[in-house]
C-alpha cells in the first residue's frame, strides 16, 4: 500500500491507566487523536462534485478513495468513540447514484455519505479506534488510508524493579488489548505462586488471592479442576501440591532467583515382592484409557476414579485391600495403585497381604536442582527466542492450541527479567484475543526468550495493587484455583 508508517509504539509517563467502559464491552482510548487541517480552497472556488467512492482492503488496511470533479477543500478527521473516520468535502456536492454502502471487513462495519447545505460527508463506521489517517491527493482522487496494523500505549513503574505496561495493538484478525509486568532480576521484588484460599483448597480469585498476600501484583495460574485443585505441576517452598500430567511445560524459580523453563514429568515404578519394577503411568492425575496411576495423599482423601478400573491399596508397604469398585481411600502412611484397560493386567496377581513399594521421582528432577516454586501449564511457546510451540506432543485439546482467546503467558528474557502477560479475548471489536502463535510472537517482542502458555480464557486476570486491569471474558474475575503473585520482600 506503501502509505502505511511503521508499527509505533507511544510511552507514556506516570498515567496508570486509560480505561473508558461503556455497557458490557470496553472501549480503550489511546494515543492522540489529532484532527488533520483542513486543505483551503483556492480563490473562485465554485465548488466540487462527489462522483465516486469506493474501498479497497488488504492486510495493511483500507483505503478510501473519493473521486472527485472540481476544486478540492477537505478535512479529515477521525473520533474514537464511536469509531469512525470523517471526510469532510467543503463546498461539495454529492453526484447522482453516490451512495453509502456496506463493508465485509473486521475493521469497518459500513460507509455513510450524507449532503449538508454547504459541505458533504463520508463516513467511515469502525469496529474500534484507529490511529490518524493519512491523505493525499492523486490527480482528482483523494486517498484515505486508515491503518489496521498499530500499537499504541504505555509503560509504568509501579514498584521499584516493577513496571506495568498496557497497549491495544491491531492486526488482520482486529485488535487485541494487552496488559504485561516486568519484574526486574536486579529489584528486591519476588515471583511466588498460591493456592486459593490459604492453601486450604476450592476457588478464590486472583484479586483477592494478592490483597491476601499484600502482593504488588498477580496474575492466575495453572489449569485446575472444579474443586480448585492444580491440574498440573505446582511446586510452592518446595512442596509439591500438584503434580506434572503429560510431561507438559512449566516454569521453576530456584532459591536464588534463577529461572527455569522445561518440560517436567512425574515418573516412577512399583515393585511387588522381588519381581521386577513396573512403570507407572503417572502420579496423582485423572486416569485414563489404560493407565496405570500412583495415587498419594497430596492427592485427596481418595482417588476419584470410577468403577471401570483395579485399584491396589497399600499401607506401609502392604497391600490392605483389591478393588474394581473405584474411588478407593488413599492410606495416610500409604498409595494406591490404580489401572485401567490393558494395564489391569499388572495388577491382576497381586493379593491382600503381599508387600508392595513405590517410588517416583520428577524428570528434570527439579528438587534436586533447587526449585523452591513451579507452575506447570502448558504448552511451551518460545524456546531460545525461537517459537517453539509443542502443544500437540503436550496433548493439547485442538481448541487451545488453534482457537483465538484470551491468554495469560510467562516468560524471561536474555537478562533475567521477568515477563508476565494477559491478553484480553472474547470482548468483541474491542479484543479479539490471540491464537497461541500469536502469544508466542507477542512474548518475543516484550523480550523474552522462553515462555510458556497459562491457563486463559475466562480465567486470565492480572491486577496491580488491588486493581484488576484487564478486562476478564467473564464480565468480571473468576474464581480460580491459584495466582502467581509479585511481592515486595
Amino acid at each position: 500500500m506503501g502509505k502505511f508508517g511503521d508499527r509505533f509504539f507511544q510511552t507514556r509517563g506516570i498515567l496508570f491507566l486509560l480505561l473508558i467502559y461503556i455497557s458490557i464491552g470496553a472501549v480503550v482510548t489511546l494515543g492522540v487523536w489529532d484532527q488533520v487541517a483542513a486543505k483551503e480552497p483556492a480563490a473562485g472556488n465554485k465548488g466540487a462534485h462527489l462522483q465516486s467512492v469506493s474501498v479497497d482492503s488488504d492486510t495493511d488496511g483500507l483505503v478510501v478513495q473519493l473521486g472527485l470533479e472540481g476544486p478540492l477543500s477537505y478535512r479529515v478527521w477521525s473520533t474514537p468513540s464511536p469509531s469512525k473516520v470523517i471526510i469532510d468535502l467543503h463546498n461539495t456536492v454529492v453526484g447522482t447514484g453516490v451512495q453509502g454502502f456496506a463493508l465485509d471487513d473486521v475493521l469497518a462495519k459500513r460507509v455513510r455519505i450524507t449532503q449538508y447545505p454547504n459541505y458533504s460527508r463520508v463516513v467511515v463506521d469502525l469496529a474500534h479506534s484507529v490511529p490518524t489517517p493519512i491523505h493525499e491527493v492523486q490527480g482528482n482522487t483523494l486517498m484515505v488510508y486508515i491503518n489496521r496494523n498499530y500499537r499504541q500505549g504505555y509503560e509504568t513503574l509501579v514498584a521499584p524493579g516493577v513496571r506495568y505496561g498496557q497497549f491495544r495493538q491491531g492486526g488482520e484478525a482486529g485488535q487485541v488489548l494487552v496488559n504485561y509486568l516486568r519484574v526486574s532480576p536486579r529489584s528486591r521484588a519476588s515471583i511466588r505462586p498460591v493456592l486459593a484460599k490459604g492453601g486450604a483448597g476450592g476457588l478464590e480469585t486472583v484479586d483477592s488471592m494478592a490483597k491476601a498476600h499484600d502482593a504488588i501484583a498477580a496474575v492466575n495460574g495453572n489449569f485446575f479442576a472444579g474443586n480448585g485443585k492444580p491440574l498440573g505441576f505446582l511446586m510452592i517452598d518446595g512442596e509439591i501440591a500438584g503434580y506434572p500430567i503429560y510431561n507438559r511445560s512449566a516454569f521453576g524459580i530456584t532459591a536464588t532467583g534463577q529461572v527455569l523453563i522445561d518440560q517436567v514429568d512425574a515418573v516412577g515404578y512399583f515393585q511387588w515382592a522381588d519381581r521386577e519394577p513396573i512403570t507407572i503411568s503417572g502420579v496423582n492425575r485423572v486416569r485414563r484409557t489404560d493407565d496405570l496411576i500412583l495415587y498419594t495423599p497430596e492427592y485427596g482423601k481418595t482417588t476419584g476414579t470410577n468403577h471401570f478400573g483395579l485399584e491396589v491399596v497399600v499401607e506401609q508397604g502392604v497391600v490392605i485391600a483389591c478393588s474394581e469398585e473405584g474411588n478407593s481411600l488413599i492410606p495416610p502412611q500409604g498409595f494406591v495403585l490404580s489401572a485401567h484397560g490393558n494395564s489391569r493386567e499388572l495388577l491382576s496377581d497381586i493379593a491382600v497381604g503381599d508387600p508392595v513399594t513405590a517410588h517416583w521421582e520428577l524428570r528434570p528432577d527439579w528438587i534436586e536442582m533447587g526449585v523452591v516454586h513451579a507452575v506447570g501449564a502448558g504448552p511451551r511457546l518460545v524456546k531460545d527466542g525461537k517459537i517453539a510451540i509443542n502443544g500437540v506432543e503436550e496433548r493439547f485439546q485442538s481448541d487451545v492450541l488453534y482457537g483465538r482467546a484470551p491468554r495469560t503467558g510467562f516468560g524471561v528474557t536474555e537478562t533475567g527479567e521477568i515477563v508476565l502477560v494477559t491478553v484480553n479475548g472474547r470482548r468483541g471489536a474491542v479484543s479479539v484475543g490471540m491464537t497461541l502463535r500469536e502469544l508466542a510472537e507477542l512474548m518475543i517482542t516484550l523480550g523474552a526468550v522462553d515462555a510458556i502458555n497459562l491457563d486463559g480464557g475466562g480465567s486470565a486476570t492480572l491486577v496491580v495493587r488491588d486493581r484488576v486491569l484487564n478486562l476478564p471474558s467473564d464480565g468480571r474475575e473468576r474464581p480460580v484455583g491459584s495466582a502467581i503473585l509479585v511481592l515486595a520482600d
